[in-house]
């Protein structure tokens, strides 16, 4: 009768430990209380094919995934159960979970997807061309002179998080101080008319003691705003240019 393996050392215990829970030599041994190289002695004996070493990434998150458990080898490469935040089961390689090539079930690029032909997607997308490209038509007035917005807003998912409850079609993203970035905090959703009148570049005129942008002062006196705008481009004074249209 053969002697019992030391530590009940078996070829089906060592199958199951090593090549379908996936452990290292050194987690069974410390499993079993002994040393990683008494494990080793028995793999080789057996003929067990020995794992490749990879990195363990239970409970670890990667986008929307959550390592959940080993699945297998797959090429050089640990395969992996992961849970998606919508619900849905995946699985992903270790080199594609860290090097962000797997995010999600796929949920995620389907939402993407839906985002990227959205007007909003298209106004945070503008919002950072405006403070971040050199070569947009309107960067001066905006990264030029130091505009930038919150380093969440980065990813539209955040932008959409903190702003999205109080969006509706035909509004535009506005900061309410001008001098300020984009934020949670500095910014609101409003018309286009509203957010022409709090424009930086307004031209204020005082008259009969109320002060009103030329847009104001143009759609309350029922002229073209561009009158305005040549008039006080020309030089002329507040009461020269309502003497001039009045």
């Amino acid at each position: 009768m053969p002697p019992k393996p030391k530590y009940g050392i078996t070829k089906e215990l060592l199958e199951d430990l090593h090549l379908k829970q996936g452990l290292t030599p050194k987690d069974i041994a410390s499993k079993l209380g002994c040393h990683h190289s008494l494990v080793l002695w028995y793999i080789k004996k057996h003929g067990i094919t020995k794992l490749p070493k990879y990195e363990r990434l239970e409970g670890k998150r990667f986008g929307r995934l959550v390592v959940k458990s080993f699945a297998g080898i797959k090429g050089r490469s640990a395969l992996w159960d992961c849970q998606c935040d919508c619900g849905n089961l995946a699985k992903a390689t270790t080199a594609n979970l860290n090097f962000g090539k797997v995010k999600s079930c796929g949920c995620l690029s389907t939402k993407k997807r839906h985002w990227v032909v959205s007007r909003p997607y298209s106004i945070w997308q503008g919002m950072k061309t405006r403070c971040d490209n050199p070569k947009a038509i309107n960067y001066h007035r905006y990264g030029g002179r130091g505009i930038t917005y919150d380093p969440r807003w980065k990813d539209f998912s955040a932008f959409w998080k903190d702003m999205g409850d109080s969006y509706l079609d035909g509004l535009t993203i506005e900061r309410k101080d001008n001098n300020l970035g984009y934020s949670k905090e500095n910014c609101v959703w409003i018309d286009y008319r509203s957010q022409n009148f709090n424009k930086r570049t307004n031209v204020f005129l005082v008259h009969d003691g109320r002060t009103q942008t030329a847009t104001e002062w143009a759609l309350e006196l029922g002229i073209n705003r561009k009158t305005i705008y040549y008039l006080h481009d020309k030089g002329l004074g507040d009461e020269e240019i309502f003497d001039s249209i009045l």
